[in-house]
């Protein structure tokens, strides 16, 4: 492996952990709304991930988008292009 490729991929790994378990696709494309993933975490533990819709940021530059397991959207994701122009 290139040197820099394995950087980047040491980098990715401390950051966001293993994503060993995300499919191809998701981890290229992302979700669009209504797209649903399962997760196989272990032996008899599976994380369904459904991207409910993409709401409104908050103070904090975060939008809550994600159901887990059917609940309601209490995931929140950093919203990158909301963020830089946030007052300080």
């Amino acid at each position: 492996m290139y040197s820099k490729v394995l950087a980047e991929l040491c980098s990715t790994v401390r950051k966001y952990g293993s994503l060993t378990h995300l499919l191809t696709s998701v981890f290229f494309y992302g979700m669009q709304n209504g797209d649903e993933i399962s997760i196989a975490l272990e032996t008899g533990t599976t994380l369904v991930i459904r991207l409910a819709a993409i709401g409104e940021t908050d103070k904090n530059g975060e939008v809550g988008v994600f159901e887990r397991n059917g609940q309601p959207p209490i995931v929140k994701a950093p919203n990158r292009a909301a963020v830089a122009t946030l007052p300080e």
